[in-house]
């Protein structure tokens, strides 16, 4: 495994709220530890959503984040 990717593009974090993608951006970077890259997307379909979330991944020590614009969600 090259890393972990949280709130992905394909999976279900658009159904979820923004203080539960928050706090799963936090257990993950706990259970791994530093073992792993970790990646945290970030799209939403506000634009304010998905800065908050960059910005939550950069507080949380991602390694990167993955953008994605709203017409894909």
């Amino acid at each position: 495994m090259n890393g972990i990717i949280i709130a992905g593009t394909t999976g279900k974090c658009y159904a979820m709220s923004m203080k539960e993608r928050v706090y799963l951006i936090g257990l993950v970077k706990e259970i791994i530890g530093g073992r792993l890259p970790m990646i945290v997307g970030t799209g939403a379909m506000r634009t304010e959503e998905s800065v908050e979330y960059a910005s939550q991944a950069k507080l949380n020590g991602a390694d990167a984040i993955m953008i994605a614009t709203p017409p894909y969600t």
